[in-house]
């Protein structure tokens, strides 16, 4: 489950220096110090947090064969997500695309699991399209507001501050590494742990309302898929 909250951050940060950060609120050398952040945390996404989370998915599969097939299923599913480019392609363009692209893998995948798991490859694919949705509304926010606050945000402080909430917060939902056997007993773990980056961006980032706007949506970006009442 960690692994979920670990990819939406880690995809913030690459998607915030993609989008460009020497815009006159961050200097050179900042921008060249958070370019090489998220160069090492994207290298942790693609070498360790996706192949866990696919392995996740693959140990839960009860039909062997099938099994099997998921790994170069899973991978041409993001070869074909990655034909887009985020930001660059129109909003509905990009989130259709994802839709079209994961089909297969989530036919494979459902066909695998046992029927109490047979939620997560459509839930998952929700989950997936709020996080793209919420880059694309807040990227102004994302380009400019947080961009400016990252420096404060990677320091060792704030780091072993939100490493703790995750660690704590796991540990009282009785968090695991299995799928959970249902989307309430995801959510009842995900939603918790996911606020830990936004109580860090409160506790060490300026209070602007910009910034305020970027906690509540993406509290809403992970309430959305589970039915959650959003904040406002």
């Amino acid at each position: 489950m960690k692994c979920l909250v670990l990819v939406s951050i880690l995809f913030i940060l690459g998607v915030t220096t993609s989008l460009g950060l020497d815009n006159g609120h961050t200097s050179e050398g900042k921008t060249k110090v958070l370019k090489r952040i998220v160069k090492r945390s994207l290298g942790n996404l693609n070498a360790q947090i996706l192949p866990v989370l696919e392995g996740q998915i693959i140990a839960s599969c009860k039909n062997g064969e099938a099994a099997n097939d998921l790994p170069d299923v899973f991978r041409d599913m993001k070869s074909c997500i990655a034909r887009k480019q985020i930001i660059r392609t129109p909003k509905e363009e990009y989130l259709k695309n994802i839709e079209k692209c994961s089909q297969d893998a989530i036919t494979k995948t459902k066909n695998c699991l046992s029927d109490e798991k047979k939620y997560f490859p459509d839930f998952l694919l929700v989950l997936v399209k709020s996080v793209v949705s919420f880059m694309y509304d807040d990227v102004d926010l994302l380009r400019v507001d947080l961009a400016a606050c990252i420096p404060r945000i990677s320091s060792f402080d704030a780091q072993n501050s939100y490493l703790t909430c995750v660690r704590d917060t796991a540990l009282q939902t009785h968090d695991t590494t299995e799928l959970p056997n249902s989307k309430a007993e995801f959510c009842a773990k995900f939603i918790p742990i996911n606020n830990c980056f936004t109580d860090m961006i409160k506790d060490y980032c300026p209070q602007t309302s910009n910034l305020k706007k970027l906690r509540e949506d993406y509290i809403n970006m992970g309430k959305r898929p589970c039915g959650e009442k959003e904040v406002s």
